[in-house]
């Protein structure tokens, strides 16, 4: 798993969250200390997702789209990308040929 350089907890800080709290610390007194950057909240996220194995994190990609793209237009998209238009480029091609507004 990627972790970007600018996360403020990653799984070994959610892990710690975790020990403290189950060992009887409540999330709000664990969030105060200087050295834990996540407040009460996120603490409770944290144990609520504790697994078995440790803190496993989650995907943030939605599990259904409200309205999603239909195929023949993924599928041309998927045409332009392949022969390495840009975004821009892509949308001004299926703009002109009447397929996207």
């Amino acid at each position: 798993m990627n972790i970007h350089k600018n996360a403020r907890l990653t799984p070994n800080g959610r892990e710690r969250i975790v020990r403290q709290v189950l060992s009887g610390r409540t999330p709000k007194a664990v969030s105060q200390r200087r050295r834990l950057p996540a407040d009460h909240r996120q603490m409770g996220r944290a144990v609520s997702r504790r697994r078995p194995g440790g803190v496993q994190d989650r995907s943030s990609r939605a599990y259904r789209l409200y309205r999603p793209t239909p195929d023949h237009i993924a599928d041309q998209v998927g045409a332009l990308r392949r022969q390495r238009y840009t975004g821009k480029q892509i949308a001004a091609e299926l703009a002109q040929a009447g397929v996207w507004k």
